[in-house]
């Protein structure tokens, strides 16, 4: 059996070490399991759990949008304006994953 080596971030390394050892395995233990096992059939399996997105304007999306509305229709958030301008909520919103490749 040949052994192979990768580079994964700090982080990782870390994520990995803690969560074998709270497993009592290795990291590369760990690792092994993470990848024998399919998760691609375990994720085609859960697609059946996620309720299929209704059509726009039918009955089903327009009650969810009166839902939502009646939620939200007596919140008032303070400075409304200053607060959607703040450089942060821009970043706050931004896909990490894009910044961290």
């Amino acid at each position: 059996m040949s052994i192979h080596t990768i580079q994964v971030s700090e982080t990782v390394y870390l994520r990995i070490s803690e969560r074998a050892a709270r497993l009592q395995i290795t990291p590369e233990q760990l690792i092994e399991r993470l990848l024998t096992t399919n998760l691609l059939t375990f994720v085609e399996d859960t697609r059946e759990f996620f309720e299929p997105m209704p059509p726009a304007h039918s009955e089903v999306a327009l009650a969810a949008v009166r839902r939502l509305t009646t939620c939200f229709a007596g919140v008032s958030i303070p400075d409304l304006e200053a607060t959607l301008a703040d450089p942060l909520l821009t970043l706050a919103n931004a896909d990490m994953d894009q910044f961290l490749q």
